[in-house]
């Protein structure tokens, strides 16, 4: 079953795929194998957002189906590892969290934040975020010397880039570890 894109997906760039190396090969396997949760030798669309999620990428449904649709080659419905090889290694920058070596400190809070979203939406009201923060670990916020309301409402409109009363998971990490503008 061929998974279509819920509508026209852009004009993604073919990969320019390069020899990974023996060490990274193991890993990439490694991490497919990981989240492949059915042991099907496959990625389901679940798995591969988990994936994602937790790598520091939330795909919105319109996003995950469109990168399916994209790296699902053979049309099987589901990413078989060569195709997700040949995916992580296209260049372009919008997946760099993935191929980053995530820190401590970034995993940790990617963590919080997963467990501030339980149902998976990808995003958190502000109110919740303002929460999150008390929690945060001092290695990504030193609130040693306390936080006060004022700075956690600052904090909180800072991060809400679209001013919708959310905090995308996406804008966490922008704030958290911003991307290099090109």
């Amino acid at each position: 079953m061929r998974i279509e894109a819920l509508e026209d997906e852009p004009d993604f760039p073919r990969p320019d795929v390069h020899g990974l190396s023996s060490l990274s090969e193991v890993i990439l396997r490694n991490l497919f194998d990981e989240y492949d949760a059915s042991n099907t030798g496959n990625l389901e669309m679940d798995e591969f957002h988990n994936l994602c999620y937790d790598k520091g990428l939330y795909l919105s449904e319109q996003e995950l189906v469109n990168a399916m649709a994209f790296m699902d080659a053979d049309g099987s419905g589901a990413i078989e590892f060569e195709e997700f090889r040949t995916w992580w290694m296209q260049d372009g920058g919008k997946f760099e969290r993935l191929h980053a070596d995530n820190s401590h400190a970034l995993a940790a809070a990617i963590r919080l934040f997963r467990e501030f979203d339980p149902n998976n939406t990808g995003a958190i009201p502000v109110d919740e975020y303002r929460q999150m923060l008390k929690h945060m670990p001092d290695t990504v916020l030193d609130v040693s010397e306390g936080i006060d309301e004022a700075d956690i409402l600052a904090l909180a409109n800072t991060v809400d880039a679209n001013n919708d009363g959310y905090i995308s998971f996406n804008e966490f990490l922008d704030w958290i570890n911003p991307r290099p503008v090109l």
